[in-house]
């Protein structure tokens, strides 16, 4: 079940085409869940989880782009 939606995933292409639908989604809609990821990075012997905003992507480069405050911590820390 993704989302309250049945989907029947039976192979890894098909987690892939739906990775790629979900990613899609989340840039389009700022209600999805997949619009503000959470970013993760290890500094100082520890984790930072950070919250950014999903602006754009592409399957064919593999690429995020997320946007997030240059004021916050977390701009220094990625």
């Amino acid at each position: 079940m993704v989302f309250r939606k049945e989907v029947n995933i039976s192979t890894l292409d098909e987690v892939l085409k739906s990775s790629w639908r979900l990613l899609h989604a989340g840039v389009r809609d700022f209600r999805n869940p997949f619009h503000h990821p959470t970013l993760t990075t290890i500094g100082e012997d520890k984790p930072q989880a950070r919250t950014v905003i999903l602006r754009e992507f592409s399957e064919e480069d593999r690429k995020l782009v997320c946007h997030s405050d240059v004021r916050g911590l977390k701009v220094l820390q990625i």
